[in-house]
C-alpha cells in the first residue's frame, strides 16, 4: 500500500510562500522582503521563519497599489464604479 501525502486543509490553501507571490507578481522575492521590512506590503503570516501570504492579501495589495498615471506619484486611483 502506498502512503498517501497528507491532505492540506482548504484554508491553508489560500496560503503562498514568498517565491511563489514574487514569481506570479514578476518581482524578486527580495522586493516582498523589503516591503515586509519597511511595512509596505501585503499582510503576512510568519510561522516559525517561514513567511506566507493569503490570496486575498495579495489581491487586496494589487489593488492598493492601482494608479492612473505614472506620474500621479502614490497617489491611488479613486474608487471606479
Amino acid at each position: 500500500m502506498t502512503a498517501q501525502p497528507p491532505r492540506i486543509s482548504p484554508a491553508l490553501s489560500d496560503y503562498l510562500p514568498t517565491k511563489e507571490v514574487a514569481r506570479r507578481l514578476h518581482i524578486s522575492p527580495r522586493t516582498l522582503e523589503r516591503h515586509r521590512m519597511l511595512g509596505t506590503g501585503c499582510g503576512f503570516s510568519k510561522i516559525g521563519g517561514r513567511v506566507l501570504y493569503r490570496r486575498v492579501d495579495i489581491e487586496a495589495w494589487v489593488e492598493r497599489c492601482m494608479r492612473d498615471s505614472t506620474s500621479a506619484s502614490g497617489t491611488p486611483v479613486q474608487e471606479r464604479k
